[in-house]
């Protein structure tokens, strides 16, 4: 399953890992895309058992920023589902934007990890 839009394309990201969501975030992350990607996050969220973990891989490298209201709404998804969510990575060459999004994830207790760039990523899949 998939969504595409001008801001955001999501899908499931079975290259990274099985049970993985991709983000990718375009231009400027409004309020409007951040709606519609959670609206596909929750479908997707409700074809599994609630004891059955994803992880979510966020890739902002394409990001130029975001709406105060589009974090909102994306923090209150994860709240909704924050049992269901095992792992977030967090892609960005951005250093506001990596700041924003550890901000975000220090009130959660699953393990993340915020690189700079798919190579390091793939470096640290390789270490593990």
């Amino acid at each position: 399953m998939r969504y595409q839009s001008e801001e955001m394309e999501t899908k499931i990201f079975h290259e990274y890992q099985e049970n993985c969501l991709l983000f990718k975030f375009k231009n400027k992350f409004t309020e409007e895309a951040s709606e519609k990607a959670c609206s596909f996050w929750e479908r997707e969220f409700e074809k599994r058992d609630v004891d059955h973990k994803m992880t979510l891989v966020w890739d902002c490298t394409e990001m130029s920023g975001f709406e105060l209201n589009a974090q909102k709404r994306w923090v209150k998804c994860m709240n909704k589902h924050v049992s269901q969510i095992e792992r977030v990575t967090v892609i960005s060459d951005n250093i506001v934007i990596r700041g924003a999004a550890r901000l975000i994830l220090q009130a959660y207790s699953y393990e993340t990890k915020v690189v700079k760039s798919y190579k390091e990523l793939n470096l640290l899949l390789h270490s593990n």
